[in-house]
């Protein structure tokens, strides 16, 4: 069965800190709370490494994030200055910039060692589980597992309420930290969080129509472009030095979030009141919706960034592996049957792959779950084990560098027309889409692998499995195809 393991908590009840000294009574500060780390999120790589080619990967990014880091610094340090003080703030400038270019430099290039210290490590327990091929590496948790499906499905929840409940609580003691951090001694502020939790409570306060300016019989559409409207003109970034433009603009989300949920809109049309942890608890958002999230969801999963787009929630490094972990379970639970079905349940798929694939984020997405499916079971049917790894290695990397390099290319784009003023919402949904492809391709690839691994079935049922792999990724091949000609066609027409 799959076991997680657990980091221990260091000094819980014995008046111990974190680094396991006595704290001494009465020389604390009550009204100051400790700075929660987990807001301090590295932009390097810190993962587990598998084995020496991961950490020799790892750690050419982090030198490649840490020069980054150091030229940003050295160029924004020099024009700023130089704006403020001609040409002595730029030499000024220049000198804060080379000292920041060289401890991001040195940054990189300790977080790389570090990476590639883990992964020459790793590598003897690498080659061990490569040569048995009977174990599955987790990215996730970073460990080999052995891969039980029938009782890792058996323990995955249905919902995942206790994970958004845990993440509005520590959402709630993130704001309170801000809070008191801004201003320890403010009564105001004290009265604001009480307010705040009466409202988590059940009351909302000031009504939701009138916040978006709609009546009660308000369509979704009418609710949405309602929303869209008030979002621009509320918006902080456009109301700098409003101290509580934040705070409006919170209201707003908070009614949208009531109002575009059909369950919590009934429930507060009825009683004036909405349980808190029915709003966000995994209602498609905006954006979701115009990628087409309901159709394409089966195969590809919830993606993670769109929690962004949720209020009152706040997802640390532990609830985000678990997110992900029951993810990738939850697609390889839905793949389940397509692999272990026979051509009939693979055709009355197929409906459901065309509403998937004609969708504005089916047409990104699906090709790479196609393209997915078809490497991991090419993977799995390759006998020698070192040219096995090799080929999964190979894959995943190339996979990554393209991903980046079109987002690069997506990003570069969308702000040059930003800055241009030719900045079209298609656009900005292009840019989203190309954040997310290494998402897909981590989440599928994953949930196939736990197919292929899955030991309580025999090698010739999982090889049968890998087999029907390569013809579901044909057939999604064959309806991109399809569908990309169809709109191709419905083009030339219009023009």
């Amino acid at each position: 069965m799959f076991v997680l393991c657990t980091v221990e908590n260091m000094g819980k009840s014995n008046g111990c800190n974190p680094s396991g000294r006595r704290r001494r009574r009465g020389t604390e500060n009550t009204n100051v709370p400790r700075v929660p780390l987990s807001l301090l999120r590295s932009p390097f790589a810190d993962s587990v490494p598998k084995h020496v080619g991961h950490g020799v990967a790892d750690a050419a990014r982090n030198v490649v994030v840490g020069v980054g880091m150091g030229m940003s610094g050295l160029i924004a340090a020099t024009i700023a200055s130089g704006k403020e003080e001609g040409a002595v703030g730029v030499a000024k400038g220049l000198g804060a910039g080379i000292v920041t270019l060289a401890g991001g430099t040195l940054a990189g290039v300790v977080m790389g060692a570090r990476q590639l210290g883990r992964g020459v490590m790793n590598t003897k327990a690498a080659l061990q589980q490569t040569v048995r091929g009977r174990c599955y590496w987790c990215e996730i948790y970073g460990k080999w597992i052995d891969v039980h499906l029938d009782d890792m499905l058996a323990d995955l929840p249905p919902t995942d309420d206790d994970i958004y409940r845990k993440s509005r609580k520590r959402k709630n003691k993130i704001m309170d930290w801000v809070k008191k951090s801004l201003s320890p001694d403010s009564n105001e502020e004290d009265a604001a969080d009480a307010d705040s939790t009466e409202q988590q409570d059940g009351e909302l306060g000031e009504d939701f129509y009138s916040i978006l300016g709609v009546g009660r019989e308000a369509t979704a559409d009418e609710i949405r472009s309602a929303y869209r409207h008030k979002a621009l003109l509320l918006h902080p970034d456009r109301n700098i030095g409003d101290a509580d433009a934040s705070q409006r603009f919170q209201r707003l989300l908070d009614a949208y979030n009531v109002l575009s949920d059909e369950r919590c809109r009934i429930e507060y049309d009825t009683s004036g009141k909405v349980n808190p942890n029915r709003v966000g608890d995994g209602s498609y958002s905006n954006i979701e919706e115009i990628l087409g999230a309901r159709h394409w969801e089966p195969f590809i999963g919830r993606l993670g960034w769109t929690l962004h787009f949720t209020s009152r929630l706040y997802l640390d490094g532990e609830l985000r592996k678990e997110m992900k972990n029951r993810r990738r379970l939850r697609l390889a639970k839905i793949l389940l049957p397509l692999v272990d079905g026979d051509d009939a349940t693979l055709e009355a798929a197929r409906p459901a792959i065309v509403d998937a694939v004609c969708t504005r984020g089916g047409r990104s997405f699906m090709p790479l779950v196609a393209k997915q499916y078809a490497a991991v079971a090419r993977q799995h049917l390759t006998r020698v084990p070192l040219r096995r790894e090799i080929d999964r290695f190979r894959t995943s990397k190339w996979a990554c560098i393209s991903s980046m390099k079109l987002l690069t290319k997506t990003c570069v784009t969308t702000l040059y027309k930003a800055a241009r003023k030719r900045l079209s919402g298609d656009q900005l949904i292009n840019a989203a889409l190309a954040f997310c492809q290494r998402d897909v391709q981590q989440s599928v690839g994953c949930a196939a692998n736990l197919l292929l691994y899955d030991l309580s079935v025999t090698d010739e049922h999982r090889a049968r499995r890998a087999r029907m792999l390569v013809k579901i990724s044909e057939m999604i091949m064959e309806i991109c195809s399809t569908c990309s000609s169809s709109r191709s066609e419905a083009t030339s027409q219009r023009l």
